[in-house]
């Protein structure tokens, strides 16, 4: 775990696990994303994850069975910035071995969340993600895990006042 920006003095071995994802059965990063004041070193901050989300989207990891990507947003009341999980994160190959996945703080499109998610998973747990905007798009994906045993799913309302990603609760209307 690394803090108060501290990662980004890491990002050189980071960047030099890139090739060897392929091989990884489990990736664990904690980054904390949130604490900066501003200014110069704000900027460098934000540029360095874009790069890296960038590079990891651009990744394969086709033995992944655990998957923990945590923005540490704890202790933050306002977001100037969240990272964005697309679709293409790890080439947009498939995950057929993935058994778990833990995001925090992050806002994922419900393509980007249903295009990592794997037959095999069978724990789900989402902190403060910004995955899908009513029930019938939560189904819609969570069909895509048909092993699913554990679905965590925290929302604390964090990021409801910097984006209107809201997730509506009326009743489904396709899934009865």
């Amino acid at each position: 775990y690394l803090e108060d920006g501290e990662w980004i003095d890491a990002l050189p071995a980071l960047r030099a696990i890139f090739p060897h994802f392929k091989r990884a059965r489990s990736v664990a990063l904690w980054l904390d994303a949130f604490d900066y004041g501003g200014g110069e070193e704000s900027l460098d901050t934000l540029k360095e994850l874009n790069k890296f989300l960038k590079k990891l989207s651009a990744s394969t990891a086709p033995e992944l069975e655990t998957l923990h990507l945590v923005f540490d947003g704890a202790s933050v009341e306002s977001y100037a910035y969240v990272p964005v999980i697309n679709n293409k994160l790890f080439g947009g190959s498939p995950l057929p071995n993935l058994r778990v996945i833990n995001l925090e703080y992050c806002v994922t499109p419900q393509s980007g969340l249903t295009g990592i998610l794997s037959s095999a998973l069978t724990h789900l747990y989402l902190r403060d993600v910004r995955a899908w905007r009513n029930t019938d798009e939560m189904i819609s994906c969570l069909l895509a895990a048909p092993r699913l045993r554990s679905l965590h799913w925290e929302d604390n309302g964090t990021l409801e006042t910097e984006f209107d990603h809201i997730f509506t609760t009326a009743r489904s209307r396709v899934h009865k």
